[in-house]
């Protein structure tokens, strides 16, 4: 209902955006199911603040996948025994190259794949708006911090 009839802008409170999608992102890391709650509550968390040009947002939201996956007495919680991303990553095992391999910071690659995969997108974002300009009063998509996470997911993913 909101994509069809958008937003009343004049009405937009940023600091009552940033607690609910920051309330989001706490509330996806109580997750126990290994994934199915978390994933798609990230997700959410993470088209919402692209959309609405969140950046702070942006840049901190991949803490969440260090908080959830790096638990240091179960290890990473997408790979932990009953984790459905497990099951799922054990089903899709087409090649010699594991994504439930853990890795740095005690977190699987799948992990990292997510990491990098969110913020090429934000950089990706970022480099649009710099080449085709901005609308009056947008916010610049950042650089930097998500240049930093997508340089640390390639290195969990390479390892």
């Amino acid at each position: 209902m909101l994509s069809k009839k958008g937003l009343n802008e004049e009405s937009l409170n940023k600091n009552a955006d940033f607690a609910t999608l920051f309330g989001l992102l706490i509330l996806g890391l109580f997750d126990t199911s290994g994934g199915l709650l978390f994933i798609p509550m990230y997700l959410l968390v993470f088209t919402r603040a692209m959309k609405h040009r969140m950046n702070f947002i942006l840049c901190i939201a991949p803490i969440s996948f260090i908080l959830f996956g790096g638990d240091t007495l179960q290890g990473d919680r997408f790979v932990s025994d009953g984790a459905i991303v497990a099951e799922i990553l054990l089903k899709i095992d087409v090649i010699s190259y594991n994504p439930a391999e853990i890795t740095i910071l005690d977190l699987s690659r799948f992990t990292f794949i997510l990491m990098a995969a969110t913020n090429l997108a934000v950089l990706a974002k970022g480099v649009l708006d710099r080449q085709y300009g901005l609308e009056e009063g947008e916010n610049q998509t950042p650089m930097t911090a998500p240049a930093f996470w997508l340089a640390l997911g390639m290195f969990g993913v390479a390892t």
